[in-house]
């Protein structure tokens, strides 16, 4: 019953594929390969150094930045005695 409506797809022999579709594409030298070594050792570097940057920065916003070093204050401290309040009036 179903016989009738199926189709065969037409046999292609060689002649009929063109040319530039049988042949090894050429990689430039620039591009890397996703399965090349090269490229697993890159995924693997990327990966640690995102884990060290997500550790290591909440670690120095946390503890490091609490802990100023006597120039570091200095400088606040000269910064803050320029600044001066001057409260905002409104003119009518």
């Amino acid at each position: 019953m179903l016989a009738g409506c199926v189709q065969t797809m037409p046999v292609r022999d060689e002649a009929s594929v063109p040319h530039y579709r049988q042949e090894v594409p050429k990689t430039p030298p620039h591009i890397i390969l996703h399965y090349s070594g090269f490229k697993a050792y890159w995924d693997w570097l990327i990966l640690v150094l995102t884990f060290y940057t997500a550790v290591m920065v909440p670690y120095n916003a946390a503890f490091q930045a609490s802990i100023m070093t006597e120039a570091a204050a200095a400088a606040v401290n000269r910064q803050s005695h320029r600044c001066a309040y001057f409260p905002v009036s409104s003119i009518t």
